[in-house]
């Protein structure tokens, strides 16, 4: 396997034996299978004792799932070498420098899959459909990977809940808006009382003080929140749950006045 193709899969920086590898393609699932063989790391030496003297064990092989810029689906079989210490007769194999511990997808296809969640018409059902993987692993690497800075806060927020039990533990997420710059400011997974006084004490007191409006539904929660954390901000009940509740007492009756005819 000649430089210009491992520089072509984006892995010319690893210390890859040329000679050995070599790449096939799979013309029934239209897919490279590329066989990967690394040179012998100079520095290697016996994780348990420390030795540099050990003896060659041959190599098992390792089916992991790669991507670089031109294709999302490749598959590389690394032969990983194996090795026994002649100081402490124990067993080792070569460092993995393509995936997370005991993992079968590598870095680069995961960093991928992270660039490609960067397109607001996008998904985890589409993007994992594109890279061959469950929706659930792309969530997770989502989960892992990317820390979302919270939004400043600004003169009036929104808060509100959305049914989440399948996403969190809880059973709803907690979530602030703000209206004047038509943005989510920050999503948490609890609703809960102390869960929201851990996470407002960690906003300084004069940020929460440019907080002049703090627009809520009739969760009682919410209002003790925003009296003890928001004391500048004037409260009050959002339209659309003030207007629902009329509408279900309404409803109730109607349909009581209407049962005694």
């Amino acid at each position: 396997m000649d430089y210009e193709a491992i520089k072509r899969l984006g892995l010319a920086y690893m210390n890859i034996d040329y000679e050995k590898s070599y790449e096939i393609y799979d013309s029934i699932h239209n897919n490279h299978i590329i066989n990967i063989y690394l040179n012998v790391d100079k520095n290697l030496c016996c994780p348990n004792c420390g030795s540099f003297d050990f003896l060659s064990r041959g190599s098992i092989k390792r089916k992991l799932e790669f991507a670089n810029v031109a294709e999302n689906n490749i598959t590389l079989i690394w032969h990983r070498k194996r090795y026994s210490c002649k100081k402490c007769n124990s067993f080792f194999q070569e460092s993995n420098p393509f995936t997370e511990s005991k993992k079968r997808i590598t870095l680069q296809k995961d960093i991928k899959i992270l660039q490609a969640l960067k397109s607001i018409n996008t998904n985890y059902t589409t993007v994992a459909k594109s890279f061959n993987v469950s929706p659930t692993y792309v969530t997770n690497l989502f989960d892992r990977k990317i820390d979302i800075h919270r939004g400043s806060l600004t003169q009036v927020i929104c808060v509100d809940e959305v049914y989440a039990s399948k996403l969190t533990r809880h059973k709803f997420c907690f979530i602030i808006y703000s209206p004047q710059l038509r943005k989510v400011l920050d999503v948490l997974d609890s609703r809960k009382k102390d869960s929201l006084e851990r996470y407002f004490v960690n906003i300084s007191q004069a940020e929460r003080d440019k907080v002049l409006f703090f627009s809520m539904d009739l969760y009682d929660h919410y209002r003790l929140i925003a009296q003890k954390y928001f004391p500048k901000a004037k409260i009050s009940a959002d339209s659309f749950h003030v207007v629902k509740n009329l509408l279900t007492d309404f409803q109730k009756i109607r349909i009581r006045v209407m049962k005694r005819f």
